[in-house]
């Protein structure tokens, strides 16, 4: 994908987005409970230490920005989950990174007595290896954190600051960003692998939506996390028995294929999507509350799906059954929303076929 190329391709990045954000942000919330326990010790030994005592509250500063850092991710993966949103972290990385190149800065020309790169030089080159961004921003961001730091050494520290530092932050900014763009590589590599495997595991092979287990854990997912109303829409294809009898297996699991992306294309990517097995698929349509909004999508899905044709031309008429259990009023967990969806299809059976019912509706529910 990246090899003819300087820079990765952003198809990665919006492809993979919500893969990298959930990575990102668990990457940085170790560096924060890393970073709290270093300078606790650092903060410390400063106590002791006569020639660390400038440093101490920069220290103290920077643990408190790394407990306040590690409650904003905490929090954002908790609204992620519950909301199935994807709050991106990546603000606070560079806000929260921008701290230690601050505090680097601060050590290297104003604390130290004869000035130090060393501090500074470390984080340019490890910092950045633990995120996952485009490579021209965070190249940019090193670039400007290096200018700061050569200017302020060069302007506020007296003479002192001299070539050796001009060429140590130079030449490790060079570093960083090479290292940076071969770290990010096998990050992608490895997001990339993880994405194929998951995908074979969790797949319907001939459809390409949610299998089985895979779609059970996701709404299972769900419903032990939220509160909110969502729809579990069981629907199956009238009469698929006697059109795999008649016109074979082929045109049968085309007649799938078909029904496949039809639900894809009539629901939101955000939804869940899956084939239980033969001819019966489960939509899971997350915070769905709006009862007139799910019949208009029941009402279209029932239409598109009697244009649905088998073979090359229309010689079969065919339809859906559908039913809908709402969480948490019809279940709360997957095997309840499946059976009472189950029942409210049935009903859909014994109406006629080719038609929509919700379990609220069904007699005796």
């Amino acid at each position: 994908m990246f090899k003819n190329s300087i820079f990765l391709d952003s198809k990665f990045f919006s492809d993979n987005k919500e893969k990298i954000n959930m990575e990102n942000l668990q990457k940085l919330k170790k560096i924060t409970y890393v970073s709290v326990l270093i300078l606790l010790g650092l903060l410390i030994v400063s106590l002791f230490v006569e020639g660390m005592a400038d440093a101490r509250i920069p220290y103290l500063c920077m643990m408190l920005a790394s407990l306040v850092t590690a409650g904003c991710l905490i929090l954002i993966e908790r609204t992620n989950r519950l909301k199935s949103v994807n709050i991106s972290g990546l603000p606070i990385f560079y806000l929260y990174y921008s701290i230690f190149f601050a505090f680097a800065i601060y050590a290297a020309v104003f604390v130290k007595e004869q000035p130090s790169s060393v501090t500074f030089c470390v984080m340019l080159v490890l910092l950045p290896g633990f995120i996952i961004d485009r490579e021209w921003r965070i190249s940019l961001y090193l670039i400007i954190v290096t200018c700061i730091y050569l200017f302020c050494g060069i302007y506020f520290d007296s003479g002192r600051f001299g070539l050796a530092n001009i060429v140590d932050g130079i030449a490790y900014l060079i570093v960083g960003i090479v290292v940076y763009a071969y770290r990010v590589r096998l990050n992608v590599r490895n997001i990339e692998n993880q994405s194929r495997l998951n995908k074979k595991i969790e797949t319907d092979a001939l459809t390409q939506l949610y299998n089985r287990s895979a779609l059970e854990k996701r709404v299972s997912e769900y419903v032990t996390s939220s509160k909110d109303t969502a729809a579990f829409i069981l629907m199956d294809v009238d009469n698929f028995k006697g059109i795999n009898d008649n016109f074979g297996h082929a045109i049968g699991d085309d007649l799938l294929f078909q029904t496949a992306t039809l639900l894809k294309s009539q629901f939101r990517r955000s939804d869940y999507i899956g084939r239980l097995g033969g001819d019966e698929f489960v939509v899971f349509l997350p915070q769905a509350s709006n009862r007139e909004w799910l019949e208009e999508r029941m009402k279209g899905l029932v239409e598109e799906m009697e244009k649905t044709f088998i073979g090359d031309e229309a010689v079969c008429t065919v339809s859906g059954s559908i039913g809908i259990a709402m969480y948490p009023v019809c279940g709360t967990t997957f095997e309840e929303l499946y059976k009472n969806a189950d029942a409210a299809m049935y009903d859909s059976k014994r109406s006629g076929k080719n038609r929509y019912t919700f379990y609220a509706d069904v007699k005796g529910s």
